[in-house]
């Protein structure tokens, strides 16, 4: 199981970090990570499934959720100090990056989640729905 959950975090490595880092503003690629997550679904919707099914079934103690849950805290600290870094070039208003992070993590997580019980469900259109709104809540106003 543990190594369905590294495979999978390889894949979507290699798919969102070239398209995130195709862009230099800050912005930009928070709307790309963002966007990106339900594409990658869209893309390899069984491997997501699979990790969703390993992931579910796993306990707080097992190895493979320790590590899993060790690479998601590391992954949204870097994510955070984006923001952060973001914050001070002026690109982003003034929030809370953990909480912020966490909502969007929440919020893909739950696209995810609908997909399995939605098959039907525009992953990808979600996904636009999502980077807009989090456009929204963290755009700096002059």
């Amino acid at each position: 199981m543990r190594e369905v959950v590294a495979e999978a975090m390889r894949v979507a490595g290699g798919y969102l970090r070239p398209r995130i880092e195709a862009h230099e503003s800050y912005a930009a690629r928070l709307r790309t990570s963002i966007e990106g997550n339900p594409d990658l679904l869209a893309e390899y919707p069984n491997r997501l499934a699979a990790i969703a099914e390993v992931l579910g079934n796993l306990r707080g103690g097992d190895p493979g959720m320790v590590a899993f849950a060790e690479g998601m805290e590391a992954i949204l600290a870097f994510q955070v100090e984006q923001i952060r870094k973001g914050q001070r070039a002026g690109e982003f208003c003034d929030f809370d990056p953990w909480v912020m992070m966490r909502a969007i993590r929440a919020a893909i997580d739950d696209v995810v989640r609908r997909a399995r019980d939605e098959p039907d469900l525009d992953v990808r259109a979600a996904g636009r729905e999502l980077a807009d709104l989090f456009d929204r809540a963290t755009r700096k106003t002059s």
